[in-house]
């Protein structure tokens, strides 16, 4: 109970003071050494306390494997998400596609641009990978309408990442 008690802090506070105007500078020292609590024992490092390489290497290469886990997954989820922004854009396309068919006479618009000459769009459609949408009238898998299709990743035609509007 002594031990947690105010006597012990006031009797330091004493012993210091009366250390630093009492006694010459080598006693002050030596005082202060003897009053060091086990606290700031436990605080002061030595030299022989640190990281070693081996530690840190192997930090090092478990923080490079979560980077890499992460990083894989968000690659993934742009991919996915770009092929699900051109099947919207592709979808939405059909719209105005039609808009311009039954306001010329069935004609069929050669590309974006005839529907932006039309004033249907504000600009050429573009699919995720930068390239144009493509308009194809009679449709093959749509015989009645337009086909609007976007090439894909791999911009070849044909292929199964094709998104088309008939999917």
């Amino acid at each position: 109970m002594a031990r947690f008690g105010v006597a012990p802090l006031v009797n330091g506070v004493i012993s210091r003071w009366h250390a630093r105007c009492c006694v010459n500078r080598a006693e002050v020292t030596h005082v202060n050494q003897l009053e060091e609590s086990p606290l700031k024992r436990r605080i002061r490092r030595d030299e022989s306390s640190g990281f070693t390489l081996i530690e840190m290497l192997l930090v090092l290469a478990l923080v490079g494997l979560v980077v890499a886990a992460v990083s894989s997954k968000l690659f993934h989820s742009f991919s996915s998400g770009r092929e699900r922004t051109a099947r919207l854009q592709v979808k939405d396309l059909a719209g105005p596609v039609l808009q311009y068919r039954i306001d010329n006479d069935n004609a069929c618009p050669d590309d974006g641009e005839d529907l932006v000459k039309a004033r249907l769009l504000g600009k050429a459609p573009k699919d995720p990978w930068g390239n144009p949408i493509h308009i194809r009238c009679p449709g093959q898998k749509d015989p009645s309408g337009a086909d609007v299709y976007s090439f894909g990743k791999d911009e070849k035609e044909g292929t199964a990442d094709d998104i088309g509007s008939w999917d």
